[in-house]
């Protein structure tokens, strides 16, 4: 994590994580909340627990889900080798002065083949 593209990502990843665990523990809490009106069995804790892992799951996709949709993609680094500003092509292995064989500039000569 060197730039603070990366510094801000790892941040967001962090706060979503945790408030997955804070809302999979919510989940957890109430669950054993209703279980216990009957009075709390082994089967209520296994319940619970599962509800934990399972609202768990579903909040910490979502919430990838939401930053996925907030974000921008990376740009594209630059490179030393474009054509021109704003060109996509680059140019030949051989650099800007090589030449083609078969147009030699003279519009008034047939090409060389």
């Amino acid at each position: 994590m060197d730039t603070p593209s990366d510094w801000r990502v790892g941040l967001i990843r962090l706060v979503l994580l945790s408030s997955s665990i804070l809302i999979g523990c919510g989940g957890f809490v109430l669950f054993l909340r209703y279980g216990a009106a009957d009075g709390l069995d082994v089967m209520d804790v296994l319940r619970a627990g599962l509800i934990l892992v399972s609202t768990f799951w579903l909040a910490w996709g979502a919430a990838q889900a939401f930053a996925g949709l907030t974000t921008r993609p990376p740009r594209p680094a630059r490179t030393d080798g474009a054509a021109g500003r704003g060109s996509r092509h680059r140019l030949p292995a051989g650099g800007a002065d090589r030449r083609d064989d078969r147009c030699d500039g003279d519009p008034d000569q047939p090409r060389r083949r």
